[in-house]
């Protein structure tokens, strides 16, 4: 399992070399304040694969009752 927190107000663009992982699925999931995004990886002998479309995709609960700024 790898974990990395990253930060930027336009998004993210990461590569990882995934050679040395062996046959099989894996699972991509990002998160951030407002909802958590799955992917597949399915790693084969030949190549790998990164789904196009998120297999799960769940927004996160909001409080709209929290007061965030005095307005005077």
């Amino acid at each position: 399992m790898y974990t990395e927190n990253a930060t930027g107000e336009k998004g993210i663009v990461r590569r990882y070399n995934l050679d040395e992982l062996p046959v099989g699925t894996y699972f991509l999931v990002v998160e951030n304040n407002l909802k958590k995004v799955k992917h597949e990886i399915i790693i084969s002998e030949e190549k790998s694969i990164l789904t196009n479309k998120a297999i799960s995709e769940v927004y996160k609960p909001t409080n709209r009752n929290i007061k965030l700024a005095n307005v005077d």
